[in-house]
């Protein structure tokens, strides 16, 4: 997915990666990303010992998100996706940053925790237009 033309990018919030994969990632989702630490982790393993993890802002631009999880005991697959918007609202915090305007965002809040969904998820800075 990083190398189609146009490219297209999904990422796992707060996962790290090396400089090769942050290279490929289009410039137009994160456009000055790169390399630094992760100070909460660094909090209890030393901040130098957590280079690795995302820093940038995402600028303002449709996206589409989502979770795909699996439950192997009662084999069943489990996904939320959603549109929004990322914004150009200030936020002052380190690393990998971005505001999003999420349509019905208590809604979604209470459909992630009430059906167990992990806190991580994709993003694109595309939207995916009508699914169904």
């Amino acid at each position: 997915l990083l190398h189609r033309n146009p490219p297209l990018s999904f990422r796992l919030i707060n996962q790290t990666v090396d400089a090769e994969l942050v290279q490929s990632l289009p410039k137009d989702f994160l456009p000055a990303i790169r390399i630094g630490t992760a100070p909460i982790l660094g909090t209890v393993l030393g901040e130098a010992n957590t280079v690795g993890a995302f820093a940038g802002r995402t600028p303002a631009g449709p996206v589409t998100f989502g979770r795909v999880s699996t439950n192997d005991l009662s084999a069943k697959i489990r996904v939320y996706v959603g549109e929004g918007k990322f914004t150009d609202d200030p936020l002052e915090t380190f690393g990998t940053k971005a505001v999003e305007q999420v349509p019905r965002l208590p809604a979604l809040m209470q459909h992630i925790c009430r059906n167990g969904f992990e806190h991580h998820a994709t993003m694109t800075g595309r939207t995916a237009g009508q699914l169904w």
